[in-house]
């Protein structure tokens, strides 16, 4: 049990993730996230770093859950920088909670804030806190190993709420009263996730002069609720709560149409366990992909679900079509300019070139 504030008051629950090589018996973050968010009408968050998809994900468990106010202190973009669709992300937003009068968000502008801090209220009393080192985009459900704890003492409730109202009537500025004077670049989307790298000019010439001639032109569809659309549909119910947990913005599979995986020489599995190749992208990333399924209709990233979503959604996004959290749709494509992928063999086994440049 851990210790913590002058009176030896403790904190009920360590929450952290189960990450092999690491195996313990606590929660972690996000499933007791869930659980104290069902019990209460009102959130009170302060996190140093937001991203789109947990932006996304919140306004999803405010509409779920019937929230009665939301509020977000966000800490550290105004100094860092932020991209366009994270600012975007937040101004749609905070539209959505001012023009239902369920809550706003701010930014701190006094000073950089790099804290996290969740409080859970109802009926106007705070009942419990999470602090700790998950920032917001923990609500995704990212592959990261994180420490936090839950509090219950209601005098260190009071501190922190005390606190939470000087960061909000101190420190802070509505987000939008700030118009950034120039955004973060997003060439660099894909940097940090799990088994991506980057290629410079010249290993990205190196690596398409091997190119052949044998491809394979595979649509992006934008059905409603698989392939670029999975976000929208139906996300993994909590038995215990209820709380239906959204699939990440970025999750996306490529179904391919059976015409397609039929041809010759066609990266089709060898197995039930599906097929793993690598494939370099035409602006200059790398990753592995996962052949599955039926006719190996199933195309996706293998090591991380969102880096073939971030992939193509983010250029998407950086070209201006596509707002996070609205559907891909056939105008979506149109006006960026292009509605396949092109998956072109090269003379190494299992390495293999995609495209979607326009």
């Amino acid at each position: 049990m851990l210790i913590i504030s002058d009176k030896r008051e403790s904190m009920e629950k360590l929450l952290c993730p189960n990450i092999r090589p690491i195996t313990h018996t606590h929660q972690d973050f996000l499933s007791r996230f869930e659980e104290l968010a069902s019990q209460s009408d009102s959130l009170r968050i302060a996190s140093g770093y937001i991203s789109t998809d947990s932006i996304v994900h919140l306004r999803h468990y405010v509409h779920q859950l019937r929230l009665s106010n939301c509020e977000l202190l966000v800490g550290m973009h105004y100094f860092d920088g932020i991209t366009k669709p994270e600012f975007e992300a937040l101004g749609d937003f905070d539209y959505y909670l001012r023009s239902n009068a369920l809550g706003e968000i701010d930014v701190f502008t006094a000073f950089p804030y790099h804290g996290k801090l969740y409080l859970f209220q109802k009926n106007s009393t705070n009942f419990a806190a999470l602090l700790g080192s998950s920032n917001l985009s923990a609500i995704e459900h990212r592959r990261q190993f994180e420490i936090d704890a839950e509090i219950s003492s209601r005098a260190l409730l009071e501190d922190l709420n005390n606190l939470y109202d000087q960061f909000k009537a101190k420190a802070t500025k509505p987000i939008d009263s700030w118009n950034p004077a120039k955004f973060k670049e997003t060439s660099g989307f894909l940097a940090g996730c799990t088994g991506v790298t980057r290629m410079d000019d010249s290993q990205k010439s190196q690596l398409w002069s091997t190119a052949s001639a044998l491809s394979f032109d595979i649509p992006v569809k934008s059905t409603p609720k698989s392939n670029l659309n999975a976000f929208f549909g139906r996300g993994r119910e909590n038995t215990r709560t209820g709380v239906i947990r959204p699939r990440p913005w970025y999750e996306v599979e490529l179904i391919v149409p059976k015409r397609i995986t039929a041809m010759r020489g066609y990266p089709v599995k060898r197995s039930d366990l599906g097929r793993v190749i690598t494939v370099f992208t035409d602006d200059g990333w790398s990753f592995r992909s996962k052949i599955s399924g039926d006719y190996s209709k199933n195309f996706r990233s293998a090591d991380d679900l969102k880096t073939l979503g971030l992939w193509i959604k983010g250029r998407l996004e950086n070209k201006g079509v596509l707002k996070v959290g609205e559907p891909v749709t056939r105008e979506t494509l149109r006006q960026y300019g292009r509605d396949t992928i092109r998956l072109t063999a090269t003379n190494v086994p299992d390495v293999w070139l995609l495209d979607f440049g326009v």
